[in-house]
């Protein structure tokens, strides 16, 4: 019996102390859970505040906290997100803009390098603008030089020009005192001075003698017809002389005029004019020349407006040849008038 009590104490005390060791380890357990669950709360907390849940309540189910976490999270993401698609566009933008900055720099390189090709080509320029206005100057003033050298010289010429013109005039008055003599019938001046008183015939120059003689000529000379240009004809045939007078009372001789040509204008004379302009005139040398005359003539002309007149024809018997010195005196005459004519 008392092996059975002790038997069922140490059973008791076993169990006491089984049940001990339990506890113990049941407390253990408690503990370690309570301060699992102290963590967990705790990490809670941190993960709460770095989603930005700034409410959380202390006696919150684990579930409701971990979904306002995640919803937390969430709307984190959502703005993770929005800001990285802001800092992409930022970032296209930043790309655009320095391509643009790099645009203007290069842009702006070039505008230098243009603008420093445009100062060289500046400088260029002027430094040819310079050169040309020396030249400039230079031609101005050899063109200076040469208009006081031309003016020197017209004057020489003018000079010139007026003793061609007198000796001109003296010559023209010499040949045509010896073209009206030459010219004259030699029968009318001895039957002029044998009817003529010896006391006149002294008293009477050979000029007047000319200028009479010719007169009687003209008195006596045949009208053949009308012309606007010419009112007397007279030719020589010995020496080729044709002697024209105007209607402007301007005398024209020309030197080497053919016998038929003279015929066929006496012979034609509705067409005196028209045969003169186009087979007389500048066809032959004259003295004066034809060229100044017929200028004069046709001056004359528009203001006077003159209607046609008689032309009046001298056949003369033929005459001597001038002499020698006088027609070389009058060829020399003739060109020298017509180079100056043509120098003025």
């Amino acid at each position: 019996m008392a092996s059975k009590v002790s038997i069922v104490g140490i059973v008791a005390w076993v169990l006491v102390v089984v049940l001990a060791i339990g506890a113990g380890v049941l407390g253990f357990l408690g503990q370690k859970q309570s301060a699992r669950a102290a963590g967990l709360q705790d990490a809670l907390q941190q993960v709460a505040a770095t989603a930005n849940v700034q409410e959380l309540a202390a006696d919150a189910a684990l579930p409701d906290v971990v979904q306002q976490v995640q919803e937390a999270i969430q709307g984190t993401q959502r703005d993770l997100t929005t800001a990285q698609d802001a800092l992409t566009a930022s970032q296209t933008e930043a790309s655009n803009a320095k391509a643009e900055v790099a645009a203007l720099s290069q842009k702006v390189q070039d505008q230098t390098a243009a603008a420093e090709a445009a100062a060289k080509d500046l400088a260029a320029k002027d430094e040819a603008l310079a050169a040309a206005q020396a030249e400039a100057e230079t031609a101005a003033q050899e063109t200076k030089d040469v208009q006081e050298a031309a003016a020197k010289q017209q004057a020489k010429l003018e000079g010139t020009i007026e003793k061609l013109k007198a000796k001109m005039a003296e010559e023209t008055a010499r040949l045509q005192a010896e073209l009206d003599a030459a010219l004259q019938p030699p029968p009318v001046e001895e039957a002029a001075a044998e009817e003529m008183p010896e006391e006149a015939v002294e008293t009477i120059s050979p000029e007047e003698a000319a200028a009479q003689a010719a007169k009687e000529e003209e008195a006596n000379a045949r009208i053949i017809g009308q012309s606007s240009m010419i009112t007397l004809i007279r030719y020589a045939p010995a020496t080729q002389i044709l002697y024209l007078r105007l209607l402007d009372g301007q005398e024209l001789t020309y030197r080497d005029v053919p016998r038929d040509l003279y015929d066929q204008m006496v012979a034609a004379p509705e067409k005196l004019d028209m045969m003169y302009r186009f087979k007389i005139q500048g066809a032959f040398k004259s003295l004066p020349p034809d060229s100044v005359v017929i200028r004069k003539y046709w001056k004359w002309y528009r203001r006077n407006h003159a209607p046609q007149t008689d032309v009046r024809v001298i056949d003369p018997p033929p005459a001597p040849e001038m002499a020698e010195d006088a027609l070389t005196d009058e060829s020399a005459a003739v060109e020298a008038v017509e180079a100056a004519v043509a120098a003025e």
